[in-house]
């Protein structure tokens, strides 16, 4: 749907989805160096944002624009950077300026800033690169070696959590502990709200809530395995959207530890919590969408007959429940496809469950819904 942004003068201008990629192919098309991200200013982190929102807009609706982001690779590797005798990078660009024609080069070690802040946007688009830079940043900040001490050259705790979550999907474990271990010493984990069940990375700044760009970072740090993070953009999972679906979550009283459809056995498999230790055992209710025929449904709550449900439609149910842990099995009949097996990320307005810890995470929102 159309969604207007305030632009130049306080103006609204109307964009969607198809004419802001239309937009940027056709600017980038132009300026093989990469599309500007201010005025008369390319940044290498901004470009490779942008190439990997239009590797998923390619994947979901079978378009052929990510082309520009291959060939900015080539670019980039012979404008942006320069490699040391051995291969790594030795030095990359912060931004360039195309009416100076000059790169803005951080000094020395802190150069390696600019190209670890690219990776986790390069690894789902070409995982060889991506690698490059992880690997060349952390070894020349010295953070893979556990023989040296693991500095913070700059003090925006954002590259170290770039740099975790880097480390996660490449499967470097030992960088991974390391960093880990940094943050659960530096990054100011704790609980809190009224029944002290919330959990947030404070990060040191004395403010009244966590801050949501970071906080994302940290959580996405915490879920799936290995390769999790490529898998997204290059193999989304489009019949979810499709299958049996649970919305209406009353979030944070009621928290939702894993949702998703055993396709083999026409199953959706629900499980919840107290999000909200106060709100135990108060009511709540909670919805089942896209049903192929509600009436030949069938629950059991926690292995027992579970009867306190109804169709409100063609094709959805809803649940009556309390804010508590249990485990609903719900009998769809939705069969075939790849089944979802991964139970550790699902999508709650709010929060997301990890580690048995409620995650406060600003940037999320809107309606809980959640989805094998």
């Amino acid at each position: 749907k159309p969604f207007e942004v305030v632009g130049y003068q306080d103006r609204l201008f109307e964009w969607d989805h198809p004419r802001l990629v239309e937009f940027i192919h056709d600017q980038w098309v132009e300026r093989p160096a990469g599309v500007h991200c201010e005025n008369t200013k390319i940044w290498p982190f901004c470009v490779t944002g942008v190439g990997l929102g239009l590797q998923l807009y390619d994947r979901l609706h079978q378009k052929d624009t990510h082309w520009l982001f291959r060939r900015w690779v080539e670019y980039a590797r012979k404008h942006y950077m320069g490699l040391d005798r051995h291969g790594a990078i030795k030095w990359f660009t912060l931004f360039y300026d195309p009416l100076e024609k000059a790169n803005a080069v951080l000094r020395d070690d802190i150069s390696a800033y600019a190209s670890l802040a690219l990776a986790p946007y390069v690894l789902p688009q070409d995982k060889e690169f991506g690698t490059l830079l992880y690997e060349s940043s952390v070894r020349t900040l010295g953070w893979d070696d556990p023989k040296k001490p693991l500095l913070q050259l700059h003090p925006d705790p954002r590259f170290a959590l770039i740099a975790l979550l880097a480390a996660r999907e490449v499967g470097d474990h030992q960088t991974e502990d390391r960093l880990r271990l940094l943050a659960e010493h530096e990054f100011e984990p704790r609980f809190f709200g009224p029944d002290e069940d919330r959990f947030g990375w404070w990060f040191n700044f004395g403010e009244e809530w966590p801050r949501g760009q970071l906080a994302s970072l940290m959580v996405l740090s915490e879920l799936g395995e290995p390769g999790s993070w490529s898998r997204v953009f290059n193999q989304p999972n489009l019949d979810k959207f499709d299958q049996p679906t649970l919305q209406g979550v009353d979030f944070p009283n009621l928290g939702v530890s894993q949702a998703w459809n055993d396709l083999e056995h026409g199953v959706l498999w629900v499980e919840t919590y107290a999000a909200t230790r106060s709100a135990r055992g108060t009511k709540t209710a909670w919805r089942v969408t896209k049903l192929a025929d509600p009436t030949s449904v069938s629950v059991t709550c926690d292995g027992q007959p579970f009867t306190a449900w109804r169709a409100t439609g063609p094709e959805g149910i809803e649940v009556d429940s309390d804010v508590d842990d249990h485990l609903f099995r719900i009998v769809t009949g939705c069969r075939g496809g790849p089944a979802a097996t991964e139970g550790a990320s699902r999508e709650v307005s709010g929060g997301v469950s990890t580690k048995g810890r409620t995650l406060y995470v600003p940037s999320l929102g809107g309606g809980g819904s959640c989805c094998g």
